[in-house]
């Protein structure tokens, strides 16, 4: 797939004839490089968890989750026990 883009400027002749004067640009890679950027930087925000051994009470272990990391799981806000 090629992604183009184009500008022009239309032009009247005396017998009532339009003609454009216009450019068309192959901008594929530019859209390709904004494609790749996105999903580098969806990538990068994956998030983190963490769980904290030696301050919790063996019975609430509790274990927390960015909001990233709830979003690829697909769970609900909220803490989450481990």
């Amino acid at each position: 797939m090629r992604w183009h883009e184009g500008v022009g400027t239309p032009y009247r002749l005396p017998d009532g004839t339009i003609l454009f004067n216009s450019m068309i640009f192959d901008i594929t890679e530019i859209v390709s490089t904004a494609r790749l950027y996105e999903e580098a930087s969806e990538l990068a925000k994956i998030g983190s968890w963490e769980l904290d051994l030696h301050s919790q009470e063996a019975e609430t272990d509790t274990m927390y989750w960015s909001p990233m990391v709830k979003k690829i799981l697909e769970v609900n806000d909220g803490l989450y026990s481990a």
